[in-house]
């Protein structure tokens, strides 16, 4: 038995996918980032030493019998996540000494905020909807699965019958 594809039924679950973004991206945005990370905040420094330790295993690799490469990539080898253990603590201690300037002088909005960005964003149970015409926002989990059900019955091409499983 030979499977067959067919390429015009390929094109269904794609164009779906890529038209479900395009509306949720019209109808709801992108969120923006306020959560704080130590990784974030210091990828390119991490990037680079990776790199070069990775620089130095791939000199160590076209060349095995070299003592120079091979004493070379073990000092990077060992000193990369020692550089990026240091990163991170110093990325912690200046949160912790900032967030403690808050709470010294008594700045308790400040110091709320800071302590929210680090522990990042809180879940929510429901995710809120914009209504068709944009002015109210569905924040219940059945008006909001009835609002998204009306926005992909409205926006694409399935039919009721997937829509309603």
């Amino acid at each position: 038995m030979q499977l067959t594809v067919n390429p015009s039924r390929m094109n269904g679950p794609l164009s779906l996918c890529s038209s479900i973004m395009k509306l949720t991206a019209k109808s709801l945005g992108f969120s923006s980032k306020k959560h704080q990370d130590w990784l974030v905040d210091q990828q390119h420094d991490i990037i680079s030493l990776l790199h070069e330790k990775n620089d130095a295993q791939d000199a160590l690799l076209r060349n095995p019998n070299s003592a120079s490469l091979r004493q070379s990539w073990k000092e990077l080898r060992n000193k990369v996540p020692t550089d990026i253990r240091q990163m991170e603590n110093k990325w912690w201690t200046q949160k912790a000494e900032e967030i403690q300037r808050f709470a010294d002088t008594n700045d308790s909005q400040r110091f709320y905020e800071a302590l929210k960005t680090l522990n990042g964003p809180t879940q929510h149970a429901a995710h809120p909807v914009k209504s068709k015409d944009g002015t109210k926002v569905i924040e219940d989990h059945e008006g909001s699965s009835l609002a998204w059900l009306s926005i992909i019955k409205n926006y694409s091409t399935v039919s009721t019958q997937l829509i309603s499983l």
